[in-house]
């Protein structure tokens, strides 16, 4: 018994309801922090190369980003499911985990070019 919501006829989408609540604004905050942090990575590698001294290095803000378009994505998903059943929550979903990988990677290669200019 996978999914025993399915099997007394419920629809699948009522069958994932809570998961999904728990899941979506998850990888929606944590794919928004992710891409507030993937421009750190080019600026301290420009910061290297340029011999900038730790005290005049710049940074990035995550602020209004974070806090205000998370919650509006969150909402609008929300918003999609009370008319068309799940398809909100499942194409945020894929569009933020994508998103998520994506931004990872860059800050995963950023990590490792800056590794090599300090070596």
């Amino acid at each position: 018994m996978l999914c025993p919501g399915i099997l007394r006829g419920q629809s699948l989408s009522f069958a994932f309801g809570k998961q999904m609540s728990i899941i979506l604004p998850i990888v929606i905050f944590a794919s928004w922090f992710a891409l507030s942090l993937a421009p750190c990575g080019k600026l301290a590698i420009e910061d290297a190369q340029n011999k900038v001294p730790a005290d005049k290095r710049r940074g990035v803000s995550i602020v209004p980003g974070l806090p205000a378009f998370p919650l509006i994505l969150w909402g609008a998903a929300v918003a999609i499911d009370r008319f068309i059943s799940s398809w909100g929550s499942w194409i945020l979903l894929g569009i933020h985990g994508v998103l998520l990988l994506i931004c990872l990677s860059v800050i995963t290669r950023d990590i490792l070019r800056l590794k090599r200019i300090s070596t």
